[in-house]
């Protein structure tokens, strides 16, 4: 692969609970696994990353994907919580400059707000995430599906106020190893 032409990395995932904690999807592979390269061997995927950007690609952004598909039935209740969304900003927040001191960022990948009450506490969330991760040191940036069905429940306006970036993502339903 090559990283010169590639300007962001997105590590996916790490996972929320309702309270707002966090932990990892793979923990050893996440933090102990050996991973070795040309030159050393780092201990963790989210150290070797870092040390690939410290050592040869110093371009690269490197953030940090938050729930998932099979991560985002949290969310609902945690963003309606203040108590909640304030836990995971600070988690986050040490996370990254405890496991993560190189990357740049968030991604939020909650799909999706379901509810016109869920959209309005996904605004707040993203509120709580910006104001612990401030611009322009972290980028903070979000995907949602591109419908309607979705969309009409997040007030984009507000949204894009307090993101980096809004990747809207498609699929064609096709399953990823369809007969086309």
């Amino acid at each position: 692969m090559d990283l010169d032409i590639i300007s962001h990395v997105f590590y996916a995932f790490i996972r929320v609970r309702e309270d707002g904690t966090i932990y990892h999807l793979d923990e050893k592979a996440d933090l102990h696994y050996p991973i070795p390269s040309t030159t050393t061997t780092t201990t963790g995927c989210l150290a070797s990353l870092t040390h690939l950007r410290a050592t040869t690609h110093p371009h690269l952004k490197l953030l940090l994907s938050l729930g998932g598909a099979s991560g985002s039935s949290p969310f609902p209740h945690l963003a309606a919580s203040a108590t909640a969304r304030t836990t995971l900003a600070t988690s986050l927040s040490t996370f990254l400059h405890t496991h993560a001191p190189g990357f740049d960022g968030i991604d939020l990948d909650w799909e999706h707000p379901s509810t016109p009450a869920d959209g309005r506490h996904y605004l707040l969330l993203l509120r709580a995430l910006r104001a612990a991760l401030p611009a322009p040191r972290y980028l903070l940036t979000a995907a949602l599906p591109a419908g309607e069905w979705c969309l009409r429940h997040v007030p984009l306006k507000d949204v894009v106020e307090e993101l980096d970036w809004l990747f809207e993502v498609f699929e064609s339903g096709q399953a990823k190893n369809s007969d086309l």
